[in-house]
């Protein structure tokens, strides 16, 4: 191909390619963007029914029973105050197993 002085500006060809390239790239970029918000958000229902795990802990602790399963006497000031968390990925409510555990009903995990 010949070099011609007065050419200027990108072909047909090369603005596809870039294009091309361009869009591959915000594609993968999109992925991965989307992706960590659920972790995120799993994540933080890990770190939330921790902390009601100690509220029901302490609760019991001050007397001498756990919570109900509903976790409803955490309700108040020295624990959750008036209104009890949920989870961050479905707004469900925190609940008590059998076992003592606070558990996520979404996730089904005490972890």
């Amino acid at each position: 191909m010949i070099a011609n002085p007065r050419r200027r500006g990108f072909s047909l060809l090369e603005l596809m390619a870039a294009l091309i390239i361009a869009a591959s790239l915000a594609a993968l970029s999109l992925h991965h963007l989307r992706k960590p918000s659920l972790s995120g958000k799993q994540h933080s229902c890990d770190l939330t029914r921790e902390v009601m795990q100690d509220y029901a802990d302490r609760y019991a602790e001050a007397n001498g029973r756990m919570p109900s399963t509903d976790l409803r006497e955490l309700a108040t000031d020295p624990y959750a105050g008036t209104v009890l968390p949920t989870c961050p990925v479905t707004d469900q409510s925190y609940r008590l197993d059998r076992n003592g555990n606070v558990a996520c009903p979404t996730h089904e995990s005490t972890r």
